[in-house]
Formats: structure tokens, sequence, C-alpha cells
């Protein structure tokens, strides 16, 4: 057992490459502490940006994601191959520091990488400007997900994320009418911009509270 051990450590220092079993998107930070999501969570297979948000927010879109394989391994970045707008952006490349994936025998290895920005806001720019997205209607923008060892892909399954596109969906005021006297209020939204509406109406009111 100790020279196996040894023997990990030893591909470990020396670069070996791994395969990864999956890469895969947490559910967004909803709940009112934004709690980050755990190891057992759920995967999420699609996402939504609202790109208006651009011209008073960051506007990038991030996630959380869960990184698994059967090997030890260590991944100290992630590329990104994007399609939108009929073309693509490729190797876009995330370092991540060393995340470090080791366990016993045939046990599944798992880390949780935490605000990973799978859009760049200069692209979300442009999908502002030139996608004709609106606020029911959503452009589609396919993100590709590999880890990487230093330049060297980790071959196995890529992580694969939709995430829908749409102009003023999220971070627009409701109308004054629809709330009543209740008044607007923001959500809270744990990332703003993105997956939640940013305002609804305040308690008593025909929205969200």
């Amino acid at each position: 057992m100790r020279a196996l051990g040894l023997l990990s450590l030893m591909l470990l220092a020396t670069g070996c490459p791994g395969v990864v079993s999956a890469i895969e998107v947490l559910p967004p930070r909803t709940s009112a502490t934004c709690t980050a999501p755990g190891v057992n969570s759920a995967a999420y297979g699609r996402g939504l940006l609202d790109v208006e948000g651009t011209r008073t927010l960051h506007g990038a879109y991030f996630a959380d994601l869960r990184i698994s394989s059967f090997q030890d391994m260590v991944v100290d970045a992630l590329s990104l191959d994007i399609d939108y707008l009929g073309k693509s952006e490729t190797g876009l490349e995330l370092p991540v520091g060393n995340v470090f994936l080791t366990g016993a025998d045939d046990e599944l290895r798992v880390a949780v990488l935490e605000n990973v920005e799978l859009l760049p806001r200069d692209i979300a720019v442009e999908l502002r400007d030139d996608s004709d997205a609106t606020d029911i209607e959503f452009e589609t923008v396919q993100v590709t997900i590999t880890a990487l060892r230093g330049e060297q892909a980790l071959m196995g399954e890529a992580g694969s994320f939709a995430l829908d596109v749409c102009k003023g969906c999220l971070v627009e005021e409701p109308a004054e009418e629809d709330c009543g006297d209740a008044g607007i209020a923001e959500t809270g939204a744990c990332r703003e911009g993105q997956d939640v509406p940013l305002y609804g109406c305040a308690s008593g009111g025909g929205g969200l509270f």
C-alpha cells in the first residue's frame, strides 16, 4: 500500500497525464447566503445570462465546476471553446492553480472549482451588440470545457454547457404597476445578471417576494 502511495506521488510530480471522467457545471448560487454548491450537488446543464448587464455590471458568466477522475492527477488550467453567433473562440485558457485529485484504489476523485469564468465579458458585450436576442427570445452559446496540466489536455470527457443569452430578461426592473403599492426591490441575486432576476416586487406585490 505504501508503494502504491509513493507511485501516485511520483506520477503527480512527473506530470504524467490522467483521464478526466467528467467536468460538470454545478447549480447556480441562488440561496440567501450565496452558498457554493458541494461535491454531491446535481449537475446543471444550462444557464442564463442577461447581456444588458454589461452596461452597468461586469457581465461575464461565472459558475462552479466539478471535476472527477478515477486516477490521481493535477489540473492547473482549463481550456474553453465557445461557439456563438456562428463563430468560435477556441483554446481560451483559464489558470486555476494546482487542483489535486487523489484517492485510493478505484474510488472516484472529485474536486470543486469555484467562480470559474465560463463566458468572458468581451464576448458578452459582443453578444449584446450583435445578437438578435430580446427579453423573451434567447441566443444560445455552447461552451466546451477541457482540463489541462501545463499545456497538455487531460484526455477523457470534456464538459459541455449551454448558455442562453437574453437582453433585459434579468436586469430590468419590473413595471411599477405590476408591483402596486409594494414597490420594487432588489432580489439579492448572488451573481448579478445571471440565472435569476436582479429586481422583483417587494413583499406584498405581484412579483417574486
